[in-house]
């Protein structure tokens, strides 16, 4: 029921829900990133400066997923070149979110996030980000590492030796 009522929203509806979805993850990923470096030093919740990573993430990520391919409608054809446009596009969006992060703190500004939740960030991107895809792909359409490939219809050697013996009786 969920499936057919997705499948019939337009395509704008459906990459909305991408882009929604994907800001979600992208805030989730920070948020994990952070809470595994400074959850011992009692960090919980954005403190300070932290609060504006949340919306730079997503505001300089979003643009570079759109630009990699990762919201087109005809992705669900392509398989495994698929994952490569969505590793790209997460990758890009990282180096855009380290890039101005690491501009920001020569310019001044006091951000609490360390060196080692660059890696986790990244990581727990692809990972989300990537899964939820992949996820989906599962249920909208079946095997992704077969999708896009062209289906192979040939016959055995022992089938075509049975159907000549079958057709050609005793």
């Amino acid at each position: 029921m969920l499936k057919e009522k997705l499948i019939r929203l337009s395509n704008r509806q459906k990459r909305t829900i991408q882009i929604l979805a994907d800001v979600i993850l992208l805030s989730l990923a920070l948020w994990l990133a952070l809470f595994l470096r400074l959850s011992e030093q009692g960090w919980l919740w954005p403190e300070g400066g932290q609060g504006w990573l949340f919306l730079m993430g997503p505001v300089l990520a979003i643009p570079l997923y759109v630009r990699t391919g990762m919201y087109r409608a005809v992705m669900r054809h392509f398989g495994n070149v698929a994952l490569f446009s969505i590793a790209k596009g997460v990758t890009y969006g990282f180096l855009a979110f380290a890039f101005a992060l690491l501009v920001a703190r020569e310019l001044g500004w006091e951000v609490l996030f360390p060196r080692s939740a660059y890696f986790s960030f990244w990581a727990l991107s692809l990972l989300l980000i990537g899964g939820l895809r992949l996820i989906a792909r599962e249920y909208f359409m079946g095997n992704w590492l077969t999708a896009g490939l062209p289906v192979l219809h040939q016959r055995s050697l022992l089938s075509g030796r049975m159907a000549r013996h079958l057709c050609s009786g005793p």
